[in-house]
């Protein structure tokens, strides 16, 4: 005897649920790349792949984040070898001058090439925190477009450290934009993200 459908008792089934063997009917089954699946199940399998999705670019932000330190570091060591650099061949020329000529020449190389540019140690401290904030935000908006595509309204606490104050939260027909309140602090004119586009978006 057929089996008849869970949620149509006068109805046979055609296929069971691919995750939890439940029997369907046409109507009742739900079509995923996972297979055929009860209406429930194939919510929570939506859910599961945008939670891995939300993860790998979470981690793909991190690893950028990563990368752009690595980078800042070795341009700052590129410099601070190049400033040493230079600072080991004065000396050299200070220590081999011995004539009045050779004293101008090197005064004329002094005043043309200008003393080495290195960044100070509040400057480095200033732009590490800078790039922090940021990440740290961006992490924040990723949680907020995932709060978004459940079709939920982010809370007020789910916000940036700086500066402290809510988001702007914008509703337009059926979509739901989320702004940072001071994005200039951060060097943007605008930062926001929106149902309709899950990704943070920086201008």
């Amino acid at each position: 005897m057929p089996q008849k459908c869970k949620n149509h008792a006068a109805v046979d089934a055609f296929a069971n649920c691919a995750k939890c063997d439940v029997p369907l009917c046409g109507i009742c089954a739900e079509y995923t790349a996972r297979g055929v699946m009860c209406e429930r199940c194939a919510e929570n399998a939506a859910n599961e792949k945008f939670v891995e999705d939300h993860v790998s670019k979470s981690d793909r932000l991190q690893q950028m984040i990563v990368n752009n330190e690595r980078h800042r570091q070795e341009e700052a060591e590129t410099r601070n070898a190049k400033s040493r650099e230079k600072d080991k061949k004065w000396a050299v020329m200070q220590g081999g001058v011995a004539t009045l000529g050779a004293i101008f020449i090197g005064v004329r190389l002094f005043l043309t090439m200008g003393p080495p540019s290195v960044m100070s140690v509040a400057e480095v401290q200033a732009q590490e925190l800078q790039e922090s904030r940021m990440a740290n935000c961006m992490l924040v908006f990723w949680e907020i477009a995932a709060v978004l595509q459940n079709n939920q309204v982010p809370d007020e606490s789910l916000r940036c450290v700086d500066p402290g104050s809510p988001n702007i939260v914008v509703r337009e027909g059926n979509d739901i934009i989320v702004r940072h309140p001071q994005p200039q602090l951060l060097g943007y004119n605008n930062i926001y993200v929106s149902r309709s586009n899950p990704v943070p978006m920086l201008e």
